[in-house]
């Protein structure tokens, strides 16, 4: 894997929404390519959001009829003036996803050189901003437009095939790192994924993420990314998909220092029946979530098995916190009333 990025560590406040630089996406730099072709492409400013986009700025004849690149700014938001689209096009004849991620590019020709070596073109990418937190979740709004026609790039041909009838989806993704010096490699101990393949939104809908830890180590790195299409990286998807994201946030932090065993809690439903097995000696708390991040409902958890009937309809975020009501499980359930 590759190392942490060696960025100054970004200052974050306790609002949840000025916690992610530029989260609302309201900060944009146009830059012309230095070879005067007359393309130019979108930019966040902050430093801390990067793209496919400076690898047309190189050579801008890998994606024509893209003059804004495959991350652009757009007027259509959920809040303020602007937001971030993501499209799903062509480089170099092979299909590309829209990309944004937290983290730098190697926009060199040798970046692009890897991009075909390495079949991905987001091989010169590498994602990840400094952070010692442990969010528990990554939220936002997003609009998504799936385009028909699915695309993939076949390796051993070297030939693009396509499949009919099969959509699109997105891919919305949080993943929390630790540098492993033992193996010289960064680890990744919490992961949040998120992906939607239905038909388009028809408006901004709103994402709630749990990030799920394997692990109660303090991290030193986060990385976000956003793909207008999930197999983007294989050169794989709808070309003229449509990805939009606005007003992203983290909210609720996991203690370091909380060391309670996940495998002490079960957790599940049965026929709109909130089961939650505690094996510990410890009481614990539980909240239930919409998928807007809104707390609707809340109990304590004794030891055993602790069984509560539900009234809700849909999948909600069951939430468990300590004693100090510090979080130690997120976790998805549908309910069925």
């Amino acid at each position: 894997m590759k190392k942490i990025l060696l960025f100054a560590v970004a200052v974050f406040s306790a609002n949840a929404f000025s916690q992610i630089p530029n989260y609302d996406f309201e900060n944009w730099t146009v830059h012309d390519d230095p070879g005067s072709t007359g393309i130019v492409v979108d930019s966040l400013e902050s430093g801390y959001w990067e793209s496919g986009n400076p690898l047309l700025i190189t050579l801008p004849s890998l994606a024509p009829g893209m003059p804004k690149g495959f991350m652009y700014d757009t007027s259509y938001a959920h809040s303020g003036s602007h937001a971030v689209a993501l499209r799903t096009g062509f480089l170099n004849g092979l299909t590309a996803t829209g990309n944004l991620f937290s983290g730098m590019i190697d926009n060199s020709v040798a970046g692009i050189n890897q991009v075909l070596v390495e079949v991905n073109p987001l091989a010169p990418a590498t994602t990840g901003q400094p952070s010692t937190d442990k969010p528990v979740i990554f939220g936002g709004y997003f609009y998504y437009e799936p385009a028909p026609d699915y695309l993939y790039f076949n390796d051993q041909t070297q030939t693009a095939d396509t499949l009919f009838g099969i959509g699109d989806s997105c891919r919305i993704t949080c993943l929390v790192h630790k540098w492993n010096s033992t193996l010289d490699q960064r680890d990744t101990i919490g992961i949040g994924d998120f992906f939607y393949d239905q038909h388009t939104t028809g408006g901004f809908q709103p994402f709630s993420i749990p990030v799920n830890y394997m692990s109660s180590d303090a991290p030193d790195s986060i990385s976000i990314m956003f793909l207008s299409s999930f197999g983007g990286t294989q050169f794989a998807g709808s070309p003229g998909s449509l990805l939009i994201i606005d007003s992203i946030y983290f909210d609720g932090y996991l203690s370091t220092d909380n060391q309670m065993n996940q495998n002490d809690l079960k957790v599940y439903s049965y026929e709109n029946v909130l089961t939650i097995q505690n094996t510990s000696n410890e009481m614990l708390n539980c909240e239930i979530l919409n998928l807007n991040g809104q707390v609707i409902e809340s109990f304590k958890v004794g030891k055993g098995q602790n069984k509560f009937p539900m009234s809700l309809n849909g999948v909600y975020i069951v939430r468990i916190l300590d004693k100090n009501f510090l979080p130690i499980r997120n976790q998805r359930l549908l309910f069925n009333n």
